[in-house]
């Protein structure tokens, strides 16, 4: 390699730094990215303006903005605005994400029953003054003790009383879903079923830990092509609660829909597009490689 061509390879890449620098993801930040705790229920109804709201950029690393609501219950809620984190387990394209279930999520503490997370990509999306059409294009409803009694009993059974339901359509390319290795019928204490989008397993397992269940209905709301992901996972310990049927039953304890009309009008489109720092990006790169063949 040339010595003319190292320099403009050193360039180039410092010349990419600075541009992720001066042209990085600017959002909305409330209280200093940390969550805001009300008492209650918020709604669209009720909410509460937010306190110490600015605009920064992003992180690197950051590749959204986000408005994240999380509620305990009826007894408390969590509200955070900012930029987000990359998070692999969710689709990375701008969406409504609805979340029911007893377990961690963006918003983050333990006690989370249900939460609501807009994700988008495009500079101050995240506006303070959509929080309100978000909540009201969005309906999550969650009845966790409903919950409980449907998919957990504190007394402990064994697989011939579980009676769990066994099926996959998994294949090898979608295998993932049913990693985890069944145990012997007799042992398990626990029956599971885990749904990705088309793809489900339902099998039996043994649960050292005979003091919990897991929950967890995910739908991510895609908004460029206002389709929906879904992932559902569940693990209890009482007769057949993993079949279809009972999954139902388990299904009308809560209630979450999106609008898609009403937070993005009947009569929009998200279209697609190259930011400026993407063009820059671009233009950069392709003067590289110009550089590199006259250089070679």
């Amino acid at each position: 390699m040339s010595r003319t061509l190292q320099v403009i390879i050193t360039t180039t890449l410092y010349v990419f730094y600075l541009i992720q620098i001066v042209f990085a993801l600017t959002c909305h930040q409330c209280n200093n990215g940390k969550n805001e705790i009300f008492n209650g229920t918020v709604t669209a109804d009720n909410l509460s303006p937010l306190t110490n709201c600015t605009i920064v950029k992003a992180a690197d690393g950051q590749r959204h903005c986000a408005l994240g609501i999380g509620w305990v219950k009826t007894e408390r809620s969590l509200i955070h605005v900012g930029a987000a984190w990359k998070r692999e387990d969710v689709v990375d394209a701008d969406h409504v994400e609805t979340v029911s279930g007893n377990l961690k999520g963006p918003v983050p503490t333990a006690a989370i029953t249900h939460w609501l997370y807009y994700l988008c990509s495009t500079d101050e999306c995240n506006r303070v003054d959509k929080f309100k059409l978000l909540l009201q294009s969005t309906k999550v409803e969650f009845d966790v003790d409903r919950i409980t009694q449907l998919l957990y009993s504190p007394s402990p059974q064994n697989g011939s009383t579980l009676n769990c339901f066994f099926d996959s359509n998994a294949t090898d390319a979608s295998g993932a879903v049913c990693a985890r290795p069944s145990a012997n019928i007799s042992e398990c204490n626990y029956c599971s079923i885990d749904v990705k989008q088309n793809t489900f397993c339902a099998d039996c397992f043994l649960n050292r830990n005979v003091s919990q269940y897991r929950f967890a209905d995910i739908r991510y709301h895609l908004l460029g092509n206002r389709t929906i992901q879904q992932t559902l996972d569940i693990d209890c310990n009482l007769p057949q609660c993993n079949t279809m049927d009972y999954v139902r039953r388990v299904q009308e304890a809560y209630k979450m829909s999106f609008d898609f009309d009403m937070f993005l009008g009947s009569n929009s489109s998200v279209s697609k597009f190259i930011s400026t720092s993407q063009m820059i990006v671009c233009s950069m790169m392709l003067i590289f490689i110009l550089f590199g063949e006259i250089g070679a």
